[in-house]
C-alpha cells in the first residue's frame, strides 16, 4: 500500500531571520528574557512600565542595545500590538545605543510606529553612532526620509500609515536606495543618500547627542549587512506580518 503524500511533506517548521545570511543585529521586544532595566544587564523587565536599560542582541553578534542614564530610558509597555509588547521612546529624552561596525549596504526591517501625529522638525526613528551617518526620520506630516551624509530619500508615508503599527523596511545602498512600507515601495524621490558608514544603531535619537529625539514605538528591528533578494524579504516581511498582524505584500 503506496505511503500518504502527506506523510511524506516535510514538517513545517518556525522562521528564523537567523535562516538568512548576512543578519547584523536583532532586537525582539517579545523576548522578555532579552530586556533588563539596567545597562549592566541585570534587574529583570517583567512589568508594564518597566525601564529598559538593556535590550539584547538575538542574532548572536553580542550588539546590546544599553542606556546608562536612568533618564534617559525607554518603557517596556505589554500587550500593545497583537498582544506582544513594545519598546516605547518618550519623543522627549530616550535612547538605546549600540555600536559596531557597519557600512552600506544594509537591509533594516522595523516593526515600529510613531506614536503621535507629526508637529515640526525631524524626530528620529534611529541614526547611525554619529549624526546623520544613517539618520531615519520624519521630514513632514507626508513623509519619512533617510540621509547618510548627501541627500535624503524620502517615502511618500502619511501621517495615518506612520503612526500605525507597520514593517518598514530600508534598503540603504546610496543612488539605489529604496523604502518599503509593509512591502511597498514608497520612494518619494530619486538621489544618492551619501556614503557615511553608521557603525552601530541608535534608536530613538540623533546620532550625535540627544537632539531630535522621536516618540517611536519598536516591537522589533533586524540589521542585515547586504540587500536582500527579494523572495528573501517576502520571508521576512512575513515573519513580522504574521508575528505582529500587519498585512503585508
Amino acid at each position: 500500500m503506496p505511503m500518504s503524500p502527506r506523510l511524506l511533506r516535510p514538517r513545517q517548521t518556525g522562521f528564523s531571520p537567523k535562516s538568512i545570511s548576512g543578519l547584523v543585529g536583532w532586537w525582539d521586544a517579545s523576548v522578555t528574557s532579552s530586556l533588563a532595566q539596567l545597562s549592566t544587564g541585570s534587574t529583570a523587565v517583567s512589568a508594564d512600565n518597566d525601564p529598559v536599560g538593556y535590550w539584547a542582541d538575538q542574532s548572536g553578534n553580542g550588539r546590546n542595545l544599553t542606556q546608562a542614564t536612568n533618564n534617559n530610558r525607554p518603557t517596556y509597555n505589554t500587550n500593545v500590538i497583537n498582544g506582544r509588547p513594545v519598546i516605547n521612546f518618550d519623543g522627549l529624552n530616550d535612547a538605546l545605543l549600540a555600536s559596531f561596525t557597519l557600512t552600506q549596504p544594509i537591509h533594516y526591517f522595523l516593526a515600529w510606529r510613531f506614536d503621535s501625529s507629526y508637529v515640526s522638525g525631524n524626530p528620529r526613528a534611529f541614526d547611525g553612532a554619529t549624526g546623520n551617518s544613517m539618520s531615519f526620520f520624519r521630514s513632514s506630516s507626508s513623509q519619512l526620509a533617510l540621509f547618510a551624509g548627501t541627500s535624503s530619500r524620502t517615502a511618500n508615508v502619511s501621517d495615518a500609515e506612520a503612526t500605525a503599527f507597520n514593517v518598514m523596511e530600508i534598503q540603504a545602498n546610496r543612488s539605489s536606495t529604496n523604502l518599503l512600507y509593509n512591502g511597498a515601495n514608497r520612494n518619494g524621490n530619486t538621489g544618492d543618500i551619501g556614503t557615511n558608514a553608521p557603525n552601530g544603531i541608535y534608536l530613538g535619537v540623533f546620532g550625535n547627542g540627544f537632539s531630535n529625539p522621536g516618540d517611536v514605538s519598536f516591537a522589533e528591528v533586524l540589521i542585515y549587512s547586504r540587500i536582500l533578494e527579494s523572495a528573501e524579504s517576502a520571508r521576512v516581511r512575513k515573519y513580522l506580518g504574521s508575528k505582529y498582524g500587519i498585512s503585508t505584500t
